[in-house]
């Protein structure tokens, strides 16, 4: 049975980023700079490629700016039912942020011969820090990352991506 996720408790108010981050940005991690076992049951881990949307937009009535779209997705045909979210966690800059990504989707293990094994269930939590660059066209992105698999814990992962502003999407 898949979890379940708690939705909003009570009053929550989204953490607005500066203006250097309006528009929407890409990023794609297909690989990692670290991974550190926790579970030495969990065997070899093998990193799928992430690809990352994030759009902060100026939406509603009053013109709030928000995190209005915002996306992690594994990059590999074989992930199925995928879930998840990413909110802002802090501002610690005038050009940095914080934001807090979970991931959940469930992949074959691979075997020893490279073939799908049996299907495991990962959930990915990742912390990852953000700094715009000088000329705004660029985020650099390091992040942590601790993965459960089927329910336990099995790995930290760290990397680092450059994630893009998209064209005409700039800070007004």
């Amino acid at each position: 049975m898949p979890p379940v996720y708690p939705g909003p408790q009570g009053a929550t108010r989204e953490i607005p980023l500066p203006q250097i981050f309006r528009g929407c940005w890409r990023g794609i991690v297909p690989r990692v700079d670290r991974i550190v076992p926790l579970d030495p049951l969990a065997g070899d881990t093998i990193w799928l490629t992430k690809e990352y949307t994030l759009c902060y937009k100026q939406t509603g009535y009053a013109g709030k700016w928000q995190l209005t779209f915002a996306e992690s997705s594994v990059a590999n045909r074989l992930a199925t039912d995928q879930r998840q979210i990413i909110r802002v966690k802090s501002v610690t800059g005038p050009d940095s942020a914080e934001l807090t990504a979970f991931l959940h989707f469930r992949a074959p293990a691979v075997t020893l011969f490279g073939l799908p094994g049996r299907m495991n269930t990962l959930d990915e939590l990742s912390h990852l820090h953000c700094f715009v660059t000088s000329d705004q066209q660029a985020m650099n992105v390091q992040a942590m990352v601790f993965v459960e698999t089927n329910g336990r814990p099995s790995v930290d992962i760290y990397w680092h991506a450059q994630f893009v502003r998209e064209p005409s999407s700039g800070p007004s």
